[in-house]
């Protein structure tokens, strides 16, 4: 539904701005591309929702559902290792650890939250109680 309705929102978007451009003589290509950065520039984020609610103007990404969750990809823990420069914070589920693992660039490791123990297993540490408030 939501894409859809963006794609009538692009297709009506486009139509105006061609129309109210022509008298410029700018190219297909260009109007389109206007019409496209116009309609972008609102909110950049992606949301995967059954509701049609739009996605959080802070998130790149914004999933909502109160029937199903987030499938991490899931490896070995060799192929963990074995994926080729992996970006910061790169997540992926460790089968062989039982727990999440992400990667950290500032010391070229993978950490673990929770889950067994393993080499590459950090502990996932609980906040500090802050009493008086």
């Amino acid at each position: 539904m939501k894409n859809t309705m963006a794609m009538t929102l692009f297709g009506k978007l486009h139509n105006l701005v061609t129309r109210d451009l022509k008298r410029l003589r700018l190219p297909g290509t260009a109007l389109f591309a206007l019409s496209a950065a116009s309609l972008f520039a609102q909110n950049p984020g992606v949301i995967i929702t059954e509701d049609g609610a739009d996605p959080h103007p802070t998130s790149i990404l914004d999933v909502k559902s109160s029937t199903q969750g987030l499938l991490i990809p899931r490896m070995t823990t060799l192929e963990k290792h074995a994926i080729v420069n992996p970006a910061n914070s790169l997540m992926v589920y460790d089968l062989d650890l039982k727990a999440f693992s992400y990667y950290r660039t500032d010391n070229s490791q993978w950490q673990s939250i929770g889950g067994g123990s393993g080499a590459d297993n950090a502990c996932m540490c609980r906040p500090k109680k802050v009493y008086g408030f």
